[in-house]
């Protein structure tokens, strides 16, 4: 009997010390936790700045790269209008090249063999003149089609918009650079000159020449 009596007061003992630990462990966890709650806290913190100054930078980059596609749209757009002009510029080129070496020389000469017939005595009621007139009027009424159209220059004011002086003569029957004589006549197609028009241009003559003139008669 005294024996099993031993044994109570060692297991007791153990009981408390273990009740002492438990509670120790239950002080330190205690007062750990707010520690660990406060860098769980500031590492939380540092993941949501770092997550919202990549979407910052994301955010510049979407804004960069359609900016760079709104240019990049824009210049193929300017590219295209400029190659569709070029080409069409082109096409207007060759045409008037053609017009220029074969219409307008055609037209020159037609022009100088009506002159010719007139100064050899053919009316313009004479078969051959009416026909020259007639294949004349033919190539301007096409020309008129395609908005070209001849200058008016003979007895106009001198405008280097519209006319080339190729010689002056002096008179005083009108007024300085009057235009009394056509030699090739120009053209504009839609109001643009595309061949100015070679004309003499009035000079006046010196009064000291008037007065010698005057003096001799």
């Amino acid at each position: 009997m005294m024996k099993s009596s031993n044994h109570k007061p060692k297991k007791h003992e153990n009981d408390m010390n273990e009740k002492l630990n438990n509670e120790e462990q239950i002080v330190n966890e205690q007062e750990q936790t707010p520690v660990e709650s406060c860098e769980v806290q500031a590492e939380s913190q540092v993941a949501e700045d770092d997550l919202a100054a990549r979407c910052k930078q994301l955010e510049e980059e979407k804004e960069q790269l359609f900016s760079r596609l709104q240019r990049s749209v824009a210049d193929l757009q300017n590219y295209q209008k400029k190659a569709a002009r070029d080409r069409q510029e082109a096409i207007q080129y060759a045409e008037l090249s053609v017009i220029e070496r074969f219409v307008f020389t055609m037209l020159d000469d037609l022009d100088r063999a009506l002159k010719a017939a007139e100064e050899h005595g053919l009316g313009t009621q004479d078969p051959l003149y009416k026909g020259i007139d007639m294949i004349r009027q033919n190539l301007l009424g096409q020309l008129k089609q395609a908005g070209i159209e001849r200058i008016e220059a003979e007895g106009k004011k001198f405008d280097p918009l519209y006319h080339e002086a190729i010689m002056e003569m002096p008179t005083n029957d009108v007024e300085e650079n009057t235009i009394v004589h056509v030699m090739n006549q120009g053209y504009t197609q839609n109001g643009k000159t595309i061949r100015a028009t070679k004309a003499v241009v009035a000079k006046p003559i010196p009064k000291t020449e008037t007065q010698d003139t005057t003096s001799e008669q």
